[in-house]
């Protein structure tokens, strides 16, 4: 419907009682995060995917339309704190902050390039 201009942003989430409410232990919810980004885009590649791991199961399911782009869609993670860009650059393309002010954000950002440059 978009083109295949679609970008999708993601959190780890901050409330407790918001992400318990959802079925994910509050503290594997990074580590839960980082397997759904990590892991292969079933639902995106194949045609009724189903899954069975430690944090993530599903049963066969159809998500259609599929993506456009190779392997899905962006994914920007919305985040702050100490190891946000950390994230961001090991796992994610691209980042989205969260409620940071200019001299974090700069603080940041510097990092983010300094990170990126170590990537490569």
């Amino acid at each position: 419907m978009s083109g295949g201009r679609v970008i999708l942003g993601v959190g780890g989430g901050w409330l407790r009682e918001e992400t318990e409410a959802l079925g994910t232990r509050f503290e594997t919810r990074w580590k839960a995060a980082t397997r759904n980004r990590r892991g292969d885009p079933r639902a995106w590649t194949q045609p009724e995917p189903s899954y069975q791991g430690e944090l993530v199961k599903f049963p066969a399911v159809r998500c259609d339309p599929k993506p456009i782009q190779k392997n899905g869609p962006p994914i920007l993670l919305g985040a702050r704190g100490p190891k946000a860009i950390e994230r961001v650059v090991r796992t994610y393309d691209g980042w989205v902050p969260i409620r940071a002010g200019p001299r974090a954000l700069s603080a940041m950002s510097m990092r983010f390039g300094k990170l990126q440059r170590a990537r490569t």
